[in-house]
């Protein structure tokens, strides 16, 4: 029964009570009683600007009620969604209300009035809460929410994924939140179902009434991408994907045939396959659908904007199968045409960053860590809660430092993202795995083994169950611990995890794959440790054998192996030779910009070279070799 009036961020505090967050409001010197039969009149303009409704900021007479509250509230909700200051918009917003909805929400109208950034912030916001911002601050108070609980419940709406009042509730809207809230209920029955839905609604195609079927068969089929899409590892727990792999088939069968005149149609239901395959770990099967994409783009029209888009989607697909040089054009094209778009609109950054990962994958680490350093702090400044993104920036900016030998950065921002998402998503979550596994590759890096094997072995277990034996981030952790014990002079105990990986590399991606490439160099340094040298150098060539092809020409990574297979032709006396490919090494190391001299792997090529010339007995040429030494601390590792 109080209309505050002056509410804003210095009247409500919030303190902790048991651990949960609870408001307290204060400083009620203006408020007013409200009267359930009819608005209570007032003459005097009090209140803060900024907070306060039109027909509380007009000088004419006027009626308040609960609801002048409700749109100071939707001030204050903006204000944290966006982290913007609202008094940007006090000279807009009590000229015209209109204008004020308009400028903050619409996703055309633009008011030259409102600063760039405060656009960016609250149309970077997703399209439900942009529209309880609508409602809340709309300029007739008959369109606003009634009260605050009324406001609150929205939100608690939209926190449970449940349909808002303040959008209208289309059939469309409606399936596409009961999807988002059952997807584990929706089981392979219903998959089966729906798909013989779809086959029925295509069929009506053919028949004369083909455009308004064709329409009907679109809806199904978004429908049915929204219940395959969301068929991921942190969905299934586990479960059994043969079945989901049939349907997959056929739908693919499927839409190449009765989708052929309808390539957006038949592009969307590829884009749905594809991230499928990619969810269980099939990256050969997406790529391949990657390329049935782009076929289909060519003849689809669209905006040079939303055509980037969906180019960046491609991209991603060869980048998850490690298909780097295709990467690298796609994303290519896809910026240049994104190029005349605002670097902070969504599509762009998209593009951005996946055509960061395709430089990363080919070697181009300082250029992509530049990219990913800049998305990452538009991403921030727009939109601060943006956690899948923000989170795939930070992953990307740990992985390529760590490449380029920056352990204790990558270090400090893995650790950070670890714990944010075991708060945000919890343990049981591909993400959350996925940043723990590579949080142990920098340990091992660091030559901090223990330290390893203890993180690896916490999650291993973890990785199995929600992910299952045979997915390719499982199996990274499994050879990352081989690695760990192996390192920690357990080499016996260490063999069957090599083994065990390069046969599962082999099979699953075949020799050219830069997995099967360092599963051939690992083995090659157990059997190397263990004495059986003509084995290990068998294993060791297989791996440069494939080099060009994993990793592509000119790439400073490649030195890694060539150096791996100078130790074991140390061991086996063959200094000669061994001199011959340490050279080589260096030259390829240093060839890199990225790599360089100063890498942390390359001094490890130059201690090794320096342990070779002392063994051989010629001091002059380990002379030149220990002039290469950057950090003269530096000591072998293998």
């Amino acid at each position: 029964g109080v209309i505050h009036r002056d509410l804003k961020p210095d009247n409500v505090l919030v303190r902790e009570v048991d651990g949960v967050p609870q408001p307290k409001i204060i400083d009620f010197g203006i408020a007013i009683g409200d009267s359930a039969a009819s608005a209570t009149v007032h003459y005097d303009r009090a209140g803060t600007a900024t907070y306060m409704s039109p027909e509380q900021a007009s000088r004419t007479r006027r009626d308040i009620d609960t609801r002048s509250d409700v749109y100071s509230l939707g001030v204050m909700l903006f204000e944290v969604l966006t982290d913007f200051d609202a008094s940007a918009t006090t000279g807009a917003s009590f000229h015209s209300g209109a204008q004020l909805r308009t400028t903050l929400l619409d996703d055309t109208e633009v008011a030259e009035s409102v600063p760039e950034t405060l656009l960016a912030a609250a149309h970077s916001l997703p399209r439900e809460l942009r529209a309880v911002l609508r409602r809340a601050l709309a300029p007739n108070r008959e369109d606003r929410y009634d009260s605050a609980a009324a406001l609150a419940e929205d939100l608690q709406r939209y926190a449970e994924r449940r349909p808002l009042k303040a959008l209208p509730a289309t059939r469309r809207y409606l399936a596409r939140k009961f999807v988002s809230r059952h997807r584990l209920g929706l089981s392979a029955a219903t998959l089966a179902g729906l798909a013989l839905i779809v086959g029925i609604v295509l069929a009506l195609a053919a028949e004369h009434r083909a455009e308004a079927a064709a329409a009907r068969a679109e809806q199904v089929s978004k429908f049915i991408g929204d219940i395959l899409v969301s068929v991921d590892p942190d969905q299934a727990k586990g479960m059994d994907t043969r079945l989901l792999r049939k349907l997959l088939e056929q739908a693919g069968q499927r839409a190449n045939t009765e989708l052929a005149s309808q390539p957006e149609a038949r592009m969307h239901i590829q884009g749905i396959i594809a991230d499928s395959y990619v969810s269980i770990g099939d990256y050969r099967l997406a790529a391949r659908y990657g390329e049935q994409m782009l076929k289909n783009l060519d003849a689809v029209k669209m905006d040079d904007i939303d055509k980037a888009y969906r180019l960046a989607g491609i991209v991603r697909l060869f980048n998850v199968s490690e298909q780097a040089k295709r990467a690298l054009s796609v994303g290519r094209r896809a910026l240049a045409l994104s190029a005349t778009a605002p670097v902070d609109d969504p599509h762009r950054l998209r593009v951005e960053e996946e055509l960061a990962w395709a430089e990363s994958n080919s070697g181009l680490l300082k250029q992509a860590l530049q990219r990913f350093e800049q998305a990452y702090a538009i991403r921030l400044r727009a939109d601060p809660a943006d956690n899948r993104a923000i989170e795939s920036d930070m992953r990307a900016i740990g992985t390529n430092a760590s490449d380029l030998g920056d352990y204790g950065r990558a270090e400090a921002i893995y650790t950070q993202l670890l714990a944010r998402l075991q708060a945000r998503v919890g343990d049981d979550n591909s993400n959350t795995i996925n940043a723990a596994n590579e949080l142990a590759i920098v340990y091992l890096r660091q030559k901090h083994y223990a330290k390893a094997e203890t993180l690896l072995r916490a999650w291993l277990p973890r990785a199995t169950r929600l992910l299952g034996a045979d997915h390719p981030t499982r199996m990274s952790l499994f050879s990352n611990l081989g690695g760990a014990i192996r390192q920690q002079g357990r080499n016996e105990e260490a063999r069957p995890y090599y083994e065990k990986t390069l046969a599962y590399a082999l099979a699953k991606f075949g020799p050219d794959h830069s997995s099967a490439v360092v599963a051939e160099s690992n083995l090659s340094f157990l059997l190397r440790d263990a004495g059986d040298l003509a084995a290990a150098e068998q294993h060791a060539r297989a791996a440069v054998d494939h080099l060009d092809a994993a990793f592509g020409k000119g790439n400073g990574y490649q030195a890694v192996f060539y150096d791996a297979l100078g130790t074991i032709l140390v061991k086996e006396k063959r200094y000669a030779e061994a001199g011959k490919v340490f050279d080589h090494a260096w030259a390829m190391a240093t060839g890199d910009a990225d790599f360089g001299p100063d890498h942390p792997l390359t001094q490890e090529l130059v201690q090794h070279a320096i342990d070779l010339y002392t063994t051989w007995g010629k001091p002059g040429q380990a002379a030149l070799w220990q002039q290469r030494r950057v950090n003269k601390a530096t000591s072998g590792s293998e």
